[in-house]
């Protein structure tokens, strides 16, 4: 059998702890003779940990189902991928070295596909969610937004409520807030095909730099019910954190929201520190 990347990806892909056949392998890694490259396996690694080695007197018959009609038993050695590269580091051959660059190289690529792969399917996920969510006509003008939220931003602020302009319930600030807690922390957040790009562009700026319609008036019912989830978190963990501190309730909502992706932060965790607190 010709150690191709294929043979590689599929032994590193194994869900059989020990998917290298001594065999095979011994002739790998340029050892003259098998009992050479044995004698430092069984030196040099610990059995059923790094390989493990069974007899049967025919494995073609074994497979079958059959019973063996005796014969001398054949002894079957099968080792770890990690066992297997580190024996071609000590094999001490060309051969050797060859073969542990070329796997490591293989594992490298097939890091980098998986890699892709996944990017690919997130991606892929994240714009059938989107769609799902954002409509490019006005789904519903009803306010998404309770006062208690806006409330609750002005006491993380340090600011206080009753201060406000009563004529600009919402002046330009309270816009950047939402933005920063809400639409920007949202299923891809900023990144293109993300829900507040799309809502960018199926809303976006008008000449004199305001916008036709509220972003959430866009929403679909799976993405308001996506909002009032993410508002919810939001009102949870302001809870764990005082008033006036706002950088420490930022850093709460990023450790809740990574890289703007799915909540990570449990609500368990946020209702344990609300105790603490009480």
């Amino acid at each position: 059998m010709e150690l191709t990347p294929e043979v590689v990806f599929a032994l590193i892909k194994s869900e059989n702890d020990f998917p290298v056949d001594f065999d095979i392998a011994w002739r790998w890694l340029g050892y003259n003779k098998k009992q050479q490259a044995k004698q430092k396996l069984v030196k040099n690694f610990e059995k059923d940990l790094d390989f493990e080695v069974f007899t049967q007197t025919s494995v073609n018959l074994i497979d079958q189902g059959l019973q063996p009609c005796g014969g001398r038993p054949k002894e079957v050695i099968k080792l770890t991928v990690e066992c297997f590269k580190s024996l071609a580091m000590m094999a001490g051959t060309l051969k050797g070295k060859e073969v542990r660059r070329y796997f490591l190289q293989c594992e490298a690529e097939l890091k980098r596909r998986i890699e892709e792969e996944r990017t690919q399917c997130k991606q892929t996920t994240q714009q059938c969610l989107v769609a799902a969510m954002v409509s490019e006509d006005v789904v519903s003008r009803k306010p998404k937004f309770s006062e208690e939220f806006y409330k609750m931003l002005y006491r993380k602020r340090g600011q206080g409520w009753e201060t406000r302009d009563p004529n600009k319930f919402r002046p330009a600030c309270v816009g950047t807030w939402t933005n920063q807690t809400v639409y920007d922390r949202m299923l891809g957040g900023t990144e293109p095909g993300g829900l507040k790009d799309t809502l960018n562009k199926v809303n976006p700026r008008r000449e004199n730099g305001t916008r036709k319609d509220r972003h959430h008036w866009h929403l679909k019912e799976l993405g308001e019910f996506h909002l009032n989830t993410h508002l919810y978190a939001l009102m949870a963990i302001a809870n764990t954190v005082p008033d006036g501190n706002w950088d420490r309730f930022m850093s709460k909502v990023a450790q809740a929201f990574p890289n703007n992706e799915a909540l990570q932060l449990t609500l368990w965790n946020i209702f344990e520190e609300m105790e603490e607190i009480l």
